[in-house]
């Protein structure tokens, strides 16, 4: 018995008596037992709660990993942006691991096809207007930006050019947006989930491969051996089936000659 219940014995009997006392036996055995019961429904709960809650903890590890359950925990208790630094460093360690990466386009030295390609490849406005992600815009910075862009995609530059003309709009939307703090705020928290979760999903494929990996070889050595012992099995029953055989044949042989025997000395 543990303290916790020791304690709730001593707390109901001397409710028990103090109710017995001022309001009579009956209905204070009932209060009480009412009460008593009520407590026990939510001990019983709270531990009810904690069982699945680590079991489900335990499920979701083996599922996903640590990262997994961090980014559960994110939208709870931690914050969005300490999330987005951790996956950021990673990804920078991983990518200097593997060696510098060779920029797109050499500074003035960007045409307007090229231009053209790039804004039309770009996920997010930052990256259209050329603007780091999540920092503080510069709104001098922002607007000079915009114009030496505007100038290599605008229509009336490249005429006749529908790419041209769908990349302008796309720079002007992102334009628009990031000049606007309130919109900008908005994008901002939509593009973080994005990106969350991008990262979790990835995690996620990585984490189930080599799960299934480990799974499926597993599975297939417990086959391949479940299939050798029941081969073993099949060829020692056939064994020992074909040996009963040859001792009753040879059985009804030896008998078959003692007969014959017989039948000769008698003759």
């Amino acid at each position: 018995m543990g303290t916790a219940s020791f304690f709730t014995i001593i707390v109901m009997s001397v409710a028990t008596v103090l109710v017995s006392l001022f309001i009579g036996f009956v209905v204070g055995f009932i209060t009480v037992a009412i009460s008593s019961l009520v407590l026990l429904w939510l001990y019983g709960s709270f531990w009810t709660t904690l069982l699945f809650l680590f079991s489900g903890l335990y499920s979701a590890w083996g599922y996903v990993g640590w990262l997994g359950l961090l980014l559960a925990f994110n939208h709870a208790f931690i914050s969005t942006d300490a999330l987005i630094y951790f996956f950021s460093n990673k990804l920078n360690q991983q990518s200097t691991a593997d060696g510098p990466n060779e920029p797109f386009n050499g500074p003035g030295l960007t045409s307007e096809e090229d231009e053209v390609a790039r804004l039309l490849d770009c996920n997010d406005h930052y990256s259209a207007l050329g603007l780091p992600r999540y920092g503080d815009v510069d709104m001098a910075s922002l607007k000079r930006e915009y114009r030496k862009k505007a100038m290599l995609v605008h229509p009336d530059k490249n005429m006749g050019n529908e790419r041209a003309a769908e990349a302008f709009k796309k720079l002007q939307n992102a334009y628009e947006v990031v000049l606007d703090s309130i919109q900008r705020k908005s994008y901002d928290d939509e593009l973080k989930k994005e990106e969350l979760l991008n990262y979790f999903r990835r995690f996620q494929n990585s984490s189930q491969k080599e799960t299934r990996g480990h799974g499926f070889g597993s599975s297939e050595g417990e086959e391949e051996e479940g299939l050798r012992e029941c081969r073993q099995i099949a060829c020692m029953k056939q064994w020992q089936v074909q040996s009963e055989e040859q001792v009753v044949h040879q059985g009804k042989e030896e008998e078959t000659r003692g007969c014959q025997t017989g039948t000769w000395m008698r003759q």
